[in-house]
C-alpha cells in the first residue's frame, strides 16, 4: 500500500544459498559488527564432533534447516575431533542476503530456488580454528527443494564483512549439490539458478495456496507490503521483479510496468482467471493512493477470490479476499505452460514383467512409509471389498499370491480368500483414480492382469487393460487410505516392494531350567526395573497390547505375571495371569516389527515360543516365535513406560534379552550326594516336592556300585544321600570285568545301574568264546561279530563290554576322523582313558575315573562327539552356541561323529564347515560353496 521497492534495474534474478565460513584473523574480530544481531537466529546447532568414516580425515556430515552440509579434509588440515557450529543468518550489516546476492549474479533470466544463509565455524577444545596446510572440500545439498534439475547451475561468491561481494566460481548442479574447495574460511555465497518458466496454471494455484498465512518481507524494507507477495510470485515463476518495475515501484505502477516474455495485460473488460495478478489503481475500488495488488485464486460467475499481503494497511499476512467479478483496474496473466493431454490408457511394457519374480506368496510393501503394505478391508473373501493401504505392524501380514500368465502378466490374488486384485469398472475402466477392489476371476478381463516391472529399488504394478500404475492416493500414509490406478509417475506412491512370505523351519531348543506351569515376571536386560506387561482391561477382549512398564513391587499386579505352559515339542505358551490370554504375534505375521499382543488360545504356532538361553554371563534368555523364528523385541531399544513389544529378527541386542524370575520365589532344598567316607560327590538344588537327579557314582577299584542310600525324590528338606558298593570277587576266579558298566547312568531314582559280566567267561579267551550279557553274535560282552573277551570297543579293538565290529580283547575305543572342534566344554582324550558303554537308552563314555561327559563336546580318536545332559551320545541336528551341527545318524562306526563337508539330510543338501580354525562342522548359511548357493536355512538353493 504505502510501500516502495528500491529498484535495481540491472540486477539479475537468482536464488541464493548463503554460507558463512570464518576467517580467524579478521572476520571473527569483526563479527559483532558484521552480523546484525537483531536478525540472527539465536539457536545454534552444534555437532558432537567430526563423524569421520576413516581415522585419517576430518569428515562432518549433518542436516540443518533442510540442507545437508558436508565438510571434508585431511586430518593435518582440520583435526578429526573438531566440533562444527552452525547458525542461520538473515541479514549482513542490516541488508538482506537476498538483496546482496541478487545484485551480483550474471544469469539474466532464471527461476529462484532458495534464499538462506548460515554461519558455520570450526572449534577445537573451545577455541575457534580454521584450516592449515591444505583445503577443505565443501558440499551443500538442499533436501526440500521441489525444483531440482540437471540444468540448474550455481554461482559461488566471496563476501567480505562489509558486504562487498565478488564471484569466484561456477558449479553445475547436475548432482543436486554445490561443491567447492575452501582454501581458508571467510564469507561465501551461493546462487542456485534454474531456467525460467515451466509452470502450469495448476502449479501456480498450488503455490498461491501455500502462501496463505505467510508474511515474507521480500526486500527487507518497509515491513510486509502487498508487492512483496508479487515479488515472490515473480521469483517462483522464474523472473526477477526488479527487471520489470516501472516508476517508483508502487502497486499502481503494475498497470503499465514492463512484462516478462509471453505475459499479457488486460483491462476490466476481461474476466480474471486463477493465477492472474489483479492490480488496483490509485484511489480505485477503495484502495489507497499507492494502489493495491494481489493474486487471483478462484472465479465464479459473479465474483473472484484473491490473496494479498497488507490488505488493511496493518502489515497483514496472506489473506483471502473477495471482489465482484470485474472489480479491478487491470490483470496481468502469466504465460503458463499448457500441460500435455494425458491419454486415458497407454500401452503396457514391451518386455512384460520382470523375469526375476517367481510365483509364490508375498507381502507387497508400499514405499510411502515404513510399515505400510497393500491390504484390504473386511475378510478378504468378498467380491467388491476395497483394496487399501494397511499398517502391517499393527494388523499383521496381508499375503498375496502371484501367478505368472502366458502373456507375462501376473494374476495377483489374496492368499486368504483367492480373490483377484481388480480395477473397478471392468476391462474398459480407463483414466485416473479408478478404484482397486477384489473380485472373483473373470476369464479374459485384463483389469485383473498386472505387469510387474522394476521401479527404482522396488516394483511398479501396471494394469494390463489401461497401462496405468497402482497408486496410493495422494501418497497419504494413513492406515486404510485408498488404492487406485493413476497415470505413471516417479512418486513413492507407485513404488512397491515384494517380500517373499515363506514360513521358516524354526528349530530351537528351550532352556531346561524353566519350570512348566510356574509363574514368572519377565525383566528386560535394557533396564531390569522394567518388565513385560499386558494392557489391563476388564472386558476380557482379545488383542490387548503388550508393552514395557515399571516393575510394581511389592504390590505386583497380575498384568505383569506370566505362566509358562510347556508343550510336547519343547515350546512354551506364555499366558498372562490377569486376562488368561496368551502372548501372540498379530495375525501369524512373519514381518519384523509386527506387534505382539494377548489373544485367546487358537492352536497356531504364532502363540508358541522357544525360550532359549543366551550365551552371555548374565543368564538372559531370548523368546523365539515358533511361527516366524523372530524374537520378542523392545521397540527401538527404548525403556520408557509403554514402549511397545514387537517381534524382530535376532541380532543379539539387549532389547531382545530377558531375565525370567519366579514369582513367588520357590522354596528350595539341597540334596547332597556323598561317599560313605563323607566325601561329597555332588550337590543338587531342587524345589520343594521335586526329585533330584543322581550323579554318576565314582568308580572304585574292586567294587561295583549297587545304589544310593537315602531318599532324593519328593524332597521336602535338605537331604544327604550315600553311594553304596559291593566288593567284587577276586580276579583269579577266571572272570574278566573289562568293559563293565559301573554306575547308575544318571537315573532319577536309586537303581543299581550295574551290568556285570557272567563269571563263566575265561581270562584271555581268543575267538568264538562265550560270556554273559552278550548281544547279537560273537564274543563275550556283546560284540557284533567275532572277537573275544575284554573291554568293549566300537570299531576295532576288543570284544567284551559292547563291541560293535569285533576284534581282539582290550579297553574300549571308537575310531574315525572329523574337522577340528574347540569349545569351552570340549576336551581331548587318549584312547586308553575312556570306555564306550551302551544301555537301552544309547551310547555313552565312561572315563577312567568313573565319571562321564555331559553337555559337552569330546574328541575321541580325532572324531568329535557331543554328549547330552544325561550323558548320552547325540545324533542328528545339534544347535550349539547358536550354530548348527550334524552328528552322524548312520549305523556303524561313524554313528554320532560330527559330520563335515557336503551332507544330504531328509533329501536336502547342506554344507558343514571343514575349517580347522575351531569352526569346523558348523552349517554354513548365505554363501556359495563349490559353485552351489546355500540359503538362509543352509539348504542348497537349486
Amino acid at each position: 500500500m504505502d510501500r516502495r521497492i528500491r529498484l535495481k534495474r540491472y540486477i539479475s534474478l537468482c536464488c541464493s544459498f548463503f554460507l558463512v565460513l570464518f576467517n580467524l584473523n579478521s572476520y571473527i574480530v569483526a563479527s559483532a559488527n558484521a552480523l546484525d544481531n537483531t536478525n540472527v537466529n539465536n539457536e545454534i546447532y552444534v555437532a558432537t564432533s567430526s563423524n569421520a568414516r576413516i581415522a585419517d580425515e576430518f569428515y562432518f556430515d549433518s542436516i540443518f534447516e533442510g540442507y545437508r552440509i558436508i565438510l571434508q579434509a585431511d586430518k593435518n588440515v582440520v583435526p578429526p575431533d573438531t566440533v562444527v557450529k552452525i547458525k542461520k543468518v538473515e541479514k549482513l550489516n542490516g541488508e538482506s542476503i537476498n538483496k546482496i546476492v541478487n545484485s551480483n549474479v550474471d544469469y539474466d533470466e532464471g527461476e529462484v530456488l532458495d534464499v538462506v544463509a548460515f554461519d558455520i565455524s570450526l572449534w577445537l577444545n573451545g577455541i575457534e580454528i580454521q584450516p592449515e596446510n591444505g583445503n577443505v572440500n565443501v558440499s551443500i545439498e538442499p533436501l526440500l527443494s521441489n525444483n531440482k534439475s540437471k540444468e540448474n547451475i550455481a554461482e559461488v561468491f566471496h563476501i567480505t564483512e562489509d558486504g562487498d561481494i565478488s564471484k569466484i566460481a561456477n558449479d553445475s548442479l547436475d548432482d543436486g549439490k554445490i561443491d567447492f574447495v575452501a582454501e581458508h574460511f571467510s564469507v561465501y555465497g551461493f546462487a542456485m539458478l534454474g531456467a525460467a518458466g515451466g509452470h502450469t496454471q495448476a502449479d501456480a494455484e498450488a503455490w498461491i495456496d501455500s502462501m496463505h498465512g505467510t508474511a515474507i518481507d521480500y526486500d527487507g524494507a518497509y515491513g510486509v507490503q502487498c508487492v512483496d507477495l508479487i515479488s515472490s510470485y515473480y521469483r517462483y515463476l522464474g523472473y526477477n521483479i526488479f527487471n520489470y518495475v516501472a516508476g517508483n515501484g508502487y502497486a499502481y505502477t503494475f498497470n503499465y510496468s514492463p512484462l516478462p516474455p509471453g505475459w499479457q495485460r488486460f483491462g476490466n473488460n476481461v474476466d480474471p482467471r486463477p493465477g492472474d495478478i489483479v492490480v488496483f489503481g490509485a484511489h480505485q475500488y477503495g484502495m489507497y493512493g499507492t494502489g493495491h495488488i494481489g493474486i487471483v485464486r478462484a472465479v465464479d460467475s459473479t465474483s473472484y477470490k484473491y490473496l494479498d499481503y497488507n490488505g488493511t494497511g496493518n502489515y497483514d499476512a496472506g489473506t483471502w479476499r473477495w471482489k465482484p467479478l470485474r472489480n479491478f483496474t487491470s490483470i496481468i496473466r502469466p504465460d503458463f505452460v499448457i500441460p500435455p493431454v494425458i491419454p486415458d490408457h497407454i500401452p503396457g511394457p514391451v518386455g512384460g514383467s520382470d523375469d526375476d519374480i517367481a510365483d509364490g506368496d508375498y507381502t507387497i510393501r508400499s514405499d510411502v512409509a515404513e510399515g505400510r503394505s497393500l491390504g484390504w478391508e473386511g475378510d478378504g473373501n468378498t467380491n467388491g471389498q476395497n483394496v487399501c493401504l494397511k499398517d502391517y505392524f499393527k494388523n499383521g501380514d496381508y499375503v498375496w499370491t502371484l501367478e505368472r500368465q502366458s502373456d507375462d502378466s501376473f494374476i495377483v490374488k489374496t492368499k486368504q480368500g483367492g480373490k483377484l486384485l481388480d480395477i473397478l469398472g471392468g476391462p474398459y475402466s480407463y483414466g485416473n483414480e479408478k478404484n482397486a477392489i477384489m473380485w472373483d476371476y473373470v476369464q479374459g478381463n485384463d483389469n485383473q492382469r498386472w505387469y510387474i516391472v522394476r521401479n527404482g529399488s522396488g516394483y511398479r504394478f501396471i494394469a494390463k487393460h489401461s497401462g496405468y500404475s497402482l497408486d496410493v492416493r495422494n501418497g497419504d500414509t494413513t492406515d486404510g487410505n485408498n488404492i487406485y490406478q493413476y497415470y505413471p509417475n516417479e512418486s513413492t506412491a507407485q513404488r512397491f516392494y515384494l517380500e517373499k512370505h515363506d514360513f521358516p523351519n524354526v528349530e530351537e531348543t528351550s532352556a531346561d531350567d524353566l519350570k512348566d506351569n510356574a509363574t514368572y515376571i519377565i525383566r528386560s536386560k535394557l533396564d531390569v526395573s522394567k518388565v513385560i506387561t499386558t494392557e489391563s482391561d476388564s472386558s476380557g477382549a482379545n488383542g490387548k497390547n503388550i508393552y514395557l512398564y515399571d516393575y510394581n513391587s511389592p504390590n505386583l499386579p497380575s498384568t505383569q505375571i506370566w505362566k509358562l505352559e510347556k508343550q510336547s515339542e519343547g515350546t512354551f505358551l506364555i499366558k498372562n495371569t490377569y486376562n488368561n490370554k496368551y502372548m501372540d504375534v498379530v495375525w501369524y505375521s512373519l514381518s519384523n516389527r509386527a506387534n505382539i499382543y494377548s489373544w485367546e488360545r487358537h492352536y497356531n504356532p504364532s502363540e508358541s515360543w522357544y525360550i532359549v538361553k543366551n550365551n552371555d554371563t548374565k543368564g538372559t534368555y531370548r523368546i523365539v516365535n515358533k511361527n516366524s523364528g523372530k524374537v520378542v523385541d523392545i521397540t527401538g531399544g527404548q525403556t520408557a513406560n509403554g514402549t511397545n513389544v514387537q517381534q524382530y529378527i535376532w541380532h543379539e541386542h539387549p532389547a531382545q534379552m530377558f531375565f525370567f524370575e519366579r514369582v513367588p520365589a520357590p522354596v528350595e532344598y539341597t540334596v547332597t550326594f556323598k561317599e560313605n567316607n563323607g566325601n561329597i560327590i555332588s550337590t543338587r538344588i531342587v524345589e520343594d516336592g521335586e526329585s533330584a537327579v543322581a550323579p554318576q557314582a565314582p568308580y572304585k577299584e574292586g567294587y561295583v556300585f549297587v545304589g544310593w542310600e537315602g531318599e532324593y525324590s519328593n524332597v521336602h528338606a535338605n537331604t544327604f544321600v550315600t553311594a553304596k558298593y559291593n566288593k567284587l570277587p577276586d580276579s583269579n576266579n577266571g572272570s574278566n570285568n573289562n568293559g563293565i558298566n559301573i554306575g547308575n547312568n544318571g537315573s532319577n531314582a536309586g537303581n543299581t545301574g550295574s551290568n556285570i559280566v557272567n563269571s563263566n567267561s575265561q581270562n584271555n579267551n581268543t575267538s568264538g568264546s562265550t560270556s554273559g550279557n552278550s548281544s547279537h553274535s560273537g564274543g563275550g560282552g556283546g560284540s557284533h561279530s567275532g572277537g573275544g573277551g575284554g573291554g568293549g570297543s566300537r570299531s576295532g579293538g576288543g570284544g567284551g563290554g559292547s563291541s560293535r565290529s569285533g576284534g581282539s580283547g582290550g579297553g574300549g575305543s571308537r575310531s574315525g576322523n572329523a574337522g577340528t572342534k574347540t569349545s569351552q566344554n570340549s576336551s581331548s582324550v587318549s584312547n586308553g582313558s575312556i570306555s564306550w558303554q551302551r544301555d537301552n537308552k544309547g551310547w555313552w563314555i565312561k572315563n577312567s575315573d568313573g565319571s562321564y561327559p555331559r553337555n559337552e563336546w569330546k574328541l575321541v580318536n580325532n572324531s568329535w562327539y557331543f554328549f547330552d545332559s544325561q550323558g548320552y551320545m547325540f545324533t542328528g541336528w545339534l544347535n550349539s552356541n547358536g550354530s548348527w551341527y550334524f552328528m552322524n545318524t548312520d549305523e556303524g562306526s561313524d554313528n554320532g561323529k560330527m559330520v563335515t563337508g557336503w551332507r544330504v539330510v531328509s533329501g536336502k543338501w547342506y554344507y558343514l564347515s571343514t575349517a580347522t580354525d575351531g569352526s569346523g562342522g558348523k552349517m554354513l548359511l548365505n554363501t556359495t560353496i563349490d559353485g552351489y548357493r546355500l540359503g538362509a536355512d543352509g539348504v542348497w538353493v537349486k
